[in-house]
């Protein structure tokens, strides 16, 4: 089981050379858990949400879950 904190930080834009100040930032909380059912095959659920948001989109809730299979 993982919990913590995911900080993603994307760059400026420029227009004709000058820089837009539009800096993209998102601070998110993530639950994750992951279990291995046989030595190749893995299940995983994912849940979180964004704390905070700067130009871009927000995301209320996530939920993930998969299945993976080592070959």
């Amino acid at each position: 089981m993982l919990v913590g904190p995911v900080s993603n930080a994307g760059h400026y834009t420029y227009l004709n050379g000058v820089a837009q100040n539009d800096r993209q930032t998102s601070d998110r909380a993530l639950l994750t858990w992951t279990h291995f059912l046989q030595p190749r095959l893995q299940l995983q659920f994912q849940g979180g949400t964004d704390i905070h948001v700067k130009n871009g989109p927000q995301e209320n809730w996530r939920l993930n879950f998969r299945i993976a299979r080592a070959f």
